[in-house]
C-alpha cells in the first residue's frame, strides 16, 4: 500500500530533476528577453503545470509579499519616470503607458521566473535536486560538485528556517506593540538582532548535530535515470524553449 505523499506524486513529480533544473535554467535565461505573447504562453503552461501537480499558485506567491511589493514599486518607478510618449507630466514626474508597459512586461518576467522556481521546489525534493546539480558541476573543471552540493543543500535548509524565524519574532512584536513605535530604527533593532541570535543558535546546533552524526559531501545520491516518460517530456520542453527565442524576433508572432 502506498503512502499518502506516494499516491499524490504524478508524473512531473517523478521526471528526472536533472531535466527539471536544467529546463529551469533555460527558461530563466530566455524569459529575460520574451515579448508579452510568449509571455502569454509561458504563463498558460505554468498555469498546466501548476493544476496538474495541484501547485498553489496564490499560497506560494503570497508567502513572497516582500517581492512582489518590489515588482509594484517597479511598475510605478518604470510609470513614473519615463520620458517615452509621456501621458501627464506634473513637476518632475512623467506618467507615461509605454514606461508602464515596459515595467509591467519586466515584472511579468521575473513573476515567471518566481513561479517556476517556487514550483520546482515543490515537485523535486531538496536531495534530487542536489543530486542533479552535482551531476552537471561535475563535468566542470576547477569545482568541486560535492562541496557546491552541500552548501547549496544547507541553503535550501536555512531558507525555510529564516522564514519561519522571521514569521514568528514579526508575531511576537505585534504582540508587545513594538509596530506602534514611531522609531523605524527601533522596530527593525527590535526584529533584526532576535533573528540574527537565533539563527547563529540554529546553525550551532545544526552543525554539532552534523558532527556527531559524521556528516559529510561524501553521501550516496539519489538514482537518476532518464526514462520514457523524460523522453515524451523534452519535445514540449524543447518547443517551450523555441516560443521564447522565437520571442526575440518579431516575425515569429505575427498577431
Amino acid at each position: 500500500m502506498n503512502r499518502p505523499d506516494q499516491a499524490r506524486r504524478t508524473v512531473l513529480h517523478r521526471l528526472d530533476p536533472r531535466l527539471k533544473v536544467a529546463a529551469l535554467l533555460l527558461f530563466s535565461l530566455l524569459l529575460s528577453g520574451a515579448n508579452p505573447h510568449a509571455l502569454l504562453i509561458m504563463t498558460l503552461f505554468a498555469i498546466i503545470l501548476s493544476v496538474q501537480t495541484r501547485f498553489h499558485v496564490g499560497r506560494a506567491l503570497l508567502s513572497s509579499r516582500a517581492f512582489l511589493l518590489l515588482l509594484t514599486l517597479t511598475v510605478i518607478a518604470r510609470s513614473l519616470f519615463s520620458t517615452k510618449a509621456p501621458l501627464y507630466q506634473w513637476g518632475p514626474l512623467t506618467f507615461s503607458i509605454s514606461g508602464m508597459a515596459v515595467g509591467i512586461t519586466i515584472c511579468w518576467r521575473l513573476l515567471l521566473m518566481l513561479w517556476l522556481a517556487l514550483w520546482l521546489l515543490s515537485v523535486t525534493r531538496s536531495d534530487e535536486i542536489n543530486a542533479a546539480i552535482r551531476w552537471f558541476l561535475k563535468s566542470l573543471p576547477f569545482i568541486n560538485a560535492d562541496t557546491v552540493g552541500i552548501m547549496l543543500s544547507f541553503l535550501m535548509r536555512f531558507i525555510p528556517i529564516i522564514i519561519k524565524e522571521h514569521r514568528n519574532i514579526t508575531q511576537a512584536g505585534r504582540a508587545r506593540l513594538i509596530d506602534n513605535n514611531p522609531n523605524p530604527l527601533l522596530r527593525i533593532r527590535h526584529q533584526v538582532i532576535p533573528l540574527m541570535r537565533n539563527l547563529f543558535k540554529t546553525g550551532d546546533q545544526f552543525a554539532l548535530a552534523m558532527t556527531s552524526r559524521c556528516y559529510s559531501a561524501d553521501r550516496t545520491d539519489p538514482e537518476l535515470t532518464f526514462k520514457k516518460r523524460d523522453i515524451v517530456a523534452l519535445p514540449v520542453l524543447l518547443v517551450m524553449c523555441i516560443i521564447l527565442i522565437g520571442g526575440k524576433f518579431p516575425a515569429f508572432y505575427p498577431w
